[in-house]
């Protein structure tokens, strides 16, 4: 399935859909649930950060692909992205930050189990300085440093 990423685009500018800046300051006053994409592949990564990152107000939409990830991402708005890069995919989640960045969205977290300088800097061309490795969140996990306080330390620091 094809996505034509400058028709998503046109739609979306044509629309009334509104992409503001999720941060640490407004993070408890936007009322509502606040919606994260998670794209990973493995199930068993994305069910222990769904199930750390489960907290009141808060829903973790996971898709285990790129394909998923556009499709989800057309169909419901979200606040914020975890993207991790090695997918056992065609598409890697550099592909699918690509495709965020083209939509104007600003909110975007790696998430990944493998980094080393290319990957860093290859993030910092994009823009992104929240790279974490898996390690690290589950490290928090292990800590019981509690989900709000994870989620905040993903989203934030």
């Amino acid at each position: 399935m094809k996505h034509d990423i400058e028709k998503i685009a046109n739609d979306l500018q044509e629309s009334s859909f509104n992409i503001h800046k999720l941060d640490k300051e407004n993070f408890s006053s936007l009322g509502g649930d606040i919606n994260i994409l998670y794209l990973e592949d493995k199930e068993s990564d994305a069910s222990l950060v769904k199930e750390v990152l489960d907290i009141d107000d808060v829903n973790i939409d996971i898709a285990h692909n790129y394909e998923l990830a556009i499709a989800k991402f057309e169909l419901k708005y979200y606040n914020a992205f975890i993207v991790d890069i090695l997918l056992n995919d065609k598409y890697s989640g550099f592909d699918y930050i690509d495709f965020l960045q083209k939509m104007g969205i600003k909110n975007i977290v790696v998430l990944t189990g493998f980094t080393n300088e290319e990957v860093k800097r290859k993030c910092t061309e994009r823009g992104i300085d929240k790279i974490y490795k898996k390690e690290e969140i589950f490290n928090l996990i292990n800590s019981g440093g509690g989900n709000a306080k994870i989620l905040e330390n993903l989203l934030f620091n």
